[in-house]
């Protein structure tokens, strides 16, 4: 990482990886709870300790993690996954309070359904997807699932000239999924 942040500024950085296996608390196993906290939560924490050096050097930066509306109201039968995204949404808020000193903002972005491989895979048939996208349109309020760039919109927003005094922000984007 620092050869490749001594050629360039990078003041932004956007945790957005992520794992999704729906499991029970009853069925889960070491190895389920190990590899989803190891990608949805020690990701972020490693990417974030190893840029700070530079954003301190820089005199500020942004980072943005991705969780998941599932972290702000938990769902039966997804522990760990729910498990891992509400620890990063609690690791965003105490960042943007440790590190605020060194004018380094840290946001949350916890979205809804959102039409990606997690959610939609090319294994799955027409019908399969059809059938999915016509339950996320019931389960939001706006009458949709997500899009990549509606989640994407929601970073740069937080990112955006003009939003320098936010800092901690917890951000639904989620079609309104997380008011029911």
């Amino acid at each position: 990482v620092s050869t490749a942040l001594k050629k360039m500024d990078v003041g932004i950085l956007i945790n957005n990886a992520g794992v999704f296996e729906p499991v029970s608390f009853v069925k889960s196993t070491d190895e389920q709870w190990d590899k989803t906290l190891e990608v949805n939560l020690l990701g972020p924490v490693r990417l974030t300790r190893a840029l700070l050096p530079h954003f301190k050097k820089r005199q500020g930066g942004v980072v943005v993690n991705v969780a998941s509306t599932a972290g702000l109201r938990p769902i039966a039968g997804m522990s760990p996954y729910t498990t891992s995204k509400g620890a990063l949404i609690s690791l965003t808020q105490s960042l943007a309070l440790e590190l605020a000193a060194d004018q380094i903002r840290v946001h949350c972005v916890c979205p809804g359904v959102v039409e990606t491989p997690i959610h939609i895979t090319d294994k799955m048939d027409e019908m399969t997807k059809k059938s999915l996208r016509e339950n996320w349109s019931k389960m939001h309020p706006l009458g949709r699932g997500g899009r990549p760039e509606d989640v994407a919109y929601g970073i740069y927003s937080l990112c955006a000239p003009g939003s320098e005094w936010l800092t901690g922000v917890v951000l639904p984007v989620d079609g309104g999924i997380s008011l029911t």
